[in-house]
């Protein structure tokens, strides 16, 4: 029935999926708001975690009644079920634990605490087996981060409080990037490197955070900031002839010409015509033909008012075949208007910016 990105309020229709249940005969309510009793079988029963079913029924049961467990980690065990010794581990996880310089133990900020909120820009890269990771996981795994490393969070109004931060537009998932931005809201006054010297400490293998700087009340938001981004591409190529040719066409769209390029949109599902002169900044490529290799870079304008130009479509116009032969495809820098010099600067925020 068209449903998609349901993840997003923008695009969730909740008429669609009642009209979906009800051409299935599937009745919502008998599952989502029928109270079960403890001897019913539940969906995932047939899913074994090593937590005994009595435990979690006792836990809810709790729960109920407002009460809490200790975290076996600090206190006596609570009989889960799970063995304990080396292989009972916190059932935040079902692998061992990451090899970070911290465990996963509750840790004591070393950062002082404020009263007074401070807004923090931080870049980060995401690379490694982390580019399979979607943005929304990308942003539970950060707010897990933050968790660990024990800074305060300044929280958004509402029902649902959530830490408030702001992340810029993403890439795609299968893309590395070394120029992310997030603007956290923290209780903490410190100098930035000290933030990005503490994060580091409990991030996984793929995240690290390389820099950040404090915004100061009044200047530009995430993601209106960002005005261009660059992109970093590697193929697999011979044939000089065609790289030539993949030169003529970066030239001639700088110079102007009319190069169209048909580009997916994220919102409708349908592909849109979009002409890369009128975004495209700059481009250059390099060809190693003993290393049979070309390497482009490609900048181009975006902006929250502009259709978004996504970077596969934009190489496969511009190099058909383009998808079987990439080997590296990063985002490797963003930029911002410099109003003062009136030009485009990278955001190139370092550890002590």
């Amino acid at each position: 029935m068209g449903c998609q990105f349901d993840a997003h309020d923008d695009c969730f229709s909740f008429d669609l999926w009642m009209r979906a249940f009800e051409a299935c005969g599937v009745a919502p309510a008998a599952y989502a708001d029928r109270e079960r009793p403890a001897d019913e079988a539940f969906p995932w029963d047939v899913i074994d975690v090593g937590v005994s079913k009595r435990f979690l029924w006792r836990e809810y049961e709790k729960a109920l009644a407002g009460q809490t467990t200790p975290d076996c980690l600090l206190g006596e065990c609570p009989g889960c079920g799970l063995p304990r010794g080396e292989t009972c581990h916190s059932l935040a996880s079902a692998a061992p634990p990451a090899t970070t310089t911290e465990s996963a133990a509750r840790v004591e900020c070393p950062l002082p605490l404020s009263e007074t909120e401070a807004v923090y820009r931080v870049r980060y890269s995401k690379t490694g087996r982390l580019v399979v990771v979607s943005h929304l996981d990308l942003i539970r795994l950060i707010d897990q981060v933050i968790r660990r490393a024990g800074l305060k969070s300044v929280l958004t109004q509402g029902y649902n409080p959530k830490p408030r931060r702001v992340f810029s537009d993403p890439v795609p998932v299968g893309v590395a990037s070394r120029a992310e931005l997030v603007d956290l809201h923290l209780y903490h006054q410190v100098e930035p490197v000290r933030l990005v010297d503490w994060l580091n400490r409990f991030v996984p293998e793929g995240l690290e955070f390389l820099g950040a700087a404090r915004v100061e009340g009044g200047r530009p938001r995430l993601p209106s900031v960002i005005e261009a981004v660059r992109y970093r591409a590697e193929l697999r190529t011979a044939k000089r002839p065609e790289v030539e040719a993949l030169g003529e066409r970066i030239k001639r769209t700088l110079k102007g010409e009319s190069f169209p390029v048909e580009c997916l949109s994220r919102k409708s599902g349908r592909r849109t015509r979009l002409d890369l002169a009128e975004r495209l900044l700059a481009g250059d490529w390099t060809f190693d033909e003993a290393a049979e290799r070309l390497r482009i870079n490609l900048t181009w304008r975006v902006g929250p008012h502009l259709p978004g130009l996504g970077v596969r479509d934009v190489l496969q116009a511009l190099w058909p075949g383009a998808d079987e032969a990439l080997d590296v495809l990063e985002k490797s820098e963003v930029y911002m208007d410099d109003r003062s010099e009136g030009r485009l600067r990278p955001v190139v925020l370092r550890a002590g910016d």
